[in-house]
């Protein structure tokens, strides 16, 4: 998951947490943060699903220019897929 979808995770918990404000205010804000996340999620989704048909492409080139061209989408795709920003090690 992406930090955006963790910090989505966080709000969605806080939200439905929240004592302080009305239940009717609760419902539109988590149903606000839940769209977000579901969003984000799709998005991840389709990232990953443009990795699996670049390899696809790759293993399927049919001569020298095809396989340099789906290498080249492969690595877009992978590219994409990667946070945008760095992890510190652990």
């Amino acid at each position: 998951m992406t930090p955006r979808t963790m910090t989505l995770l966080g709000l969605l918990v806080c939200e439905a947490t929240d004592v302080e404000n009305s239940a009717s205010v609760r419902r539109e804000r988590v149903a606000k943060a839940h769209a977000e996340l579901f969003n984000e999620l799709r998005a991840e989704d389709h990232r990953v699903a443009k990795v699996f048909d670049a390899a696809r492409a790759v293993l399927s080139a049919s001569d020298f220019t095809d396989l340099l061209h789906a290498e080249e989408c492969l690595r877009a795709a992978l590219a994409a897929c990667e946070p945008e920003t760095p992890h510190e090690p652990v």
